[in-house]
């Protein structure tokens, strides 16, 4: 976040020259290598949360549009190496099982400008981003299973289509293209909300 000082979700030369003279600023001089990254961690965090806070009742939207750019400008270097394979589930195949979801996402990328959906690829960053097994014990697969049930009870079924007669089997015929959105972003509001207000109970709040 301190980084990408345009949050775009990207950063260039510019933004490490700052980057630099941030540390230089609020980081304690003559640190050890783990300590000098904890307290640049730390300081970092602060600063989000300070923006955050700054932001009012647009923070959570803040924070999600931001992140969710991160994780798609980290992935476009990965999608142009590494093309996509296509994907069609069958019939069968959505029968079988309902975490089969995470087995093809992880195989999916973002094409033809798809702005609604967030890819395997980019969920898996987005992971790592969060610390989500270090914080919350959650693997990778369950994560994804997590999302995709969200997913199905959050996608709507068009009702005149009798191919489609759950939502399980709908969001299960879409998900080729990822998560939607719709889904993603509101456990990104949810997940910032939770992290801030534990730091609040804790009474950090006061350093921001």
């Amino acid at each position: 976040f301190v980084l990408d000082t345009t949050q775009t979700g990207r950063f260039g030369l510019h933004d490490l020259l700052a980057f630099s003279e941030w540390c230089t600023e609020n980081v304690t001089e003559d640190l050890a290598d783990e300590a000098f990254q904890q307290e640049i961690q730390c300081k970092a965090i602060l600063k989000l949360w300070k923006t955050f806070r700054e932001k009012g009742p647009l923070g959570p939207e803040f924070f999600a549009s931001w992140l969710i750019e991160v994780i798609r400008q980290s992935d476009a270097q990965e999608v142009r190496e590494h093309p996509c394979m296509p994907y069609s589930p069958s019939a069968s195949s959505l029968q079988e099982s309902r975490t089969s979801f995470s087995d093809v996402l992880t195989n999916t990328c973002t094409t033809d400008g798809d702005l609604t959906h967030i890819t395997g690829s980019q969920l898996e960053v987005l992971y790592q981003l969060l610390s989500i097994q270090e914080c919350h014990g959650i693997d990778f697969q369950s994560f994804l299973n997590l999302l995709y049930m969200s997913g199905v009870h959050a996608e709507p079924t068009p009702a005149s289509s009798p191919t489609n007669p759950t939502n399980l089997t709908y969001f299960s015929l879409n998900m080729a293209k990822g998560i939607p959105l719709a889904v993603v972003t509101p456990f990104l509001h949810q997940f910032i909300l939770s992290y801030f207000k534990l730091l609040t109970n804790l009474g950090l709040d006061a350093l921001t």
